[in-house]
């Protein structure tokens, strides 16, 4: 009986062994561990390997490391087989990462569960600086300021530590310029005299209240020690209403209107970004003719001295919410195409290259984006929906701007709306999502304002 019983096991190794379609592996090799098996040397050789009509274990593949067939799923199916996850070869599917929740600073200054503290302390940016990551919240539409800025680094004690207080109703954007950070200031809580931005140098921080005019400054940026702004809100004689170009050679203490093609009492501009580029200032704007108002262009302006901008007319536009210019790899700049109504990029603004895998689509919004070391990294989130109890961020990241892998994707119990990273890890901040009906706006997630932490393995 013992005699039938191995004889007929090894019938079955043998039978297993043949649709595998592995060659020159003997039973006893099967049975006996120390012998090394040397079939297998390609999913082909698998191929008839019979596996189970399931997701992540329909196919049959070739292990790597034991050479040897197993049944296992494709990276992208979002089942993580047994050598995905051994392997980690699909942070896709495995979710390597780890994820938690490190806090919410805006609870400090905006601690109800009410839409209006929802919406106030959403995160609007976060900014690596000098060894910290520094936190923008507030809410200009419903006048919450002052507002607190915050910063963090997860070695340090207390975790959140409150930075300084800007006079404005929101932080909505930081950025960097020769190891100064700046705050444009989005809405004075003072007059409307004079708009404000911030800086922090050397660990002193300094508010200039020099901006004349300037309801709102919306952005700002810095070529070779001249500071440009872009406001909002002021009407100003023989210029252009809405936005407008400001420039600065002495440090913001004092101020010039630069002109360009749609700076006359004829239009009204939305004039939403601005950034370095080449020596150069590029600004993305919207112009409208007015009185009365209907579209007249939108597209690039680029500074050619420090008075005057003139209208590309290049079909480009910055991405991310708000919209976020970023260089990248050797000087490229990274946007969406109007023209085919794709992601792009280019180094010299005449000749660009499209990202095929990215197709624009209803469901996500491009939230963020920022370069670490040779990578750049994309935050896509779920657009939202009213019904939506938890939110789907993404990130990719690529070396070269064409080919784009998917790190990681979480859920998140409001908006991912801000990336940055710091200290081996990403750190992402979350905002509130909406419902509209006949009574207005009503924010509804109470983990606005909350930062995650994502750890890779």
């Amino acid at each position: 009986m013992k005699k039938i019983f191995v004889l007929g096991f090894i019938s079955v190794l043998l039978l297993a062994i043949l649709l595998s379609g592995c060659k020159n592996v003997s039973a006893v090799s099967m049975i006996d561990p120390v012998q090394k098996v040397v079939a297998c040397k390609s999913d082909k050789d698998c191929s008839k390997f019979n596996c189970p009509s399931v997701v992540g274990g329909n196919k049959p593949k070739r292990d790597l490391k034991t050479k040897s067939c197993y049944c296992g799923g494709v990276c992208g199916d979002k089942y993580c087989d047994s050598v995905e996850k051994r392997d980690k070869t699909c942070p896709e599917d495995c979710n390597i990462y780890s994820v938690h929740k490190i806090g919410n600073p805006g609870l400090s200054q905006f601690p109800n569960m009410d839409s209006n503290d929802r919406l106030a302390r959403g995160v609007r940016d976060l900014q690596n600086y000098q060894g910290r990551i520094y936190v923008g919240t507030g809410d200009f539409v419903n006048n919450r300021g002052p507002i607190k800025i915050w910063s963090f680094n997860d070695k340090s004690t207390p975790l959140f530590k409150n930075e300084f207080s800007v006079d404005d109703e929101e932080v909505s954007r930081f950025k960097v310029y020769n190891n100064i950070l700046y705050v444009p200031g989005a809405d004075a809580t003072e007059s409307w005299d004079f708009g404000n931005f911030y800086f922090k140098e050397n660990g002193v921080w300094t508010k200039k209240r020099t901006i004349p005019g300037a309801v709102h400054v919306v952005d700002i940026a810095k070529v070779d020690g001249v500071l440009c702004v872009a406001d909002s809100g002021t009407n100003r004689d023989g210029h252009s209403f809405g936005s407008h170009l400001l420039i600065s050679s002495d440090g913001g203490n004092s101020w010039t209107i630069a002109n360009h093609p749609y700076d006359t009492s004829n239009y009204y501009n939305d004039i939403m970004s601005i950034t370095s580029w080449k020596d150069k200032f590029l600004a993305y704007i919207q112009a409208y003719n007015y009185p009365p108002i209907s579209f007249a262009a939108k597209g690039l302006l680029q500074s050619e001295d420090n008075n005057h901008f003139t209208f590309t007319g290049i079909p480009f536009i910055f991405t991310g919410i708000p919209f976020r210019p970023i260089e990248v790899f050797g000087g490229k700049i990274f946007g969406y195409c109007t023209d085919k109504n794709q992601y792009c990029f280019s180094s010299d603004l005449k000749t660009f290259s499209y990202v095929d895998q990215f197709s624009p689509r209803q469901d996500y919004d491009l939230a963020d984006q920022i370069v670490v070391g040779d990578k750049m990294y994309i935050l896509f989130r779920q657009n939202p929906s009213s019904d939506l109890k938890y939110y789907t961020g993404s990130v990719y990241s690529s070396k070269n701007l064409n080919q784009w892998t998917k790190e990681f994707s979480f859920d998140f119990p409001a908006m991912p709306n801000r990336i940055e990273f710091l200290n081996g890890a990403f750190y992402i901040g979350l905002s509130s999502n909406y419902i509209f009906n006949n009574t207005g706006y009503t924010y509804i997630d109470d983990e606005a304002g909350s930062i995650w932490k994502i750890t890779p393995p």
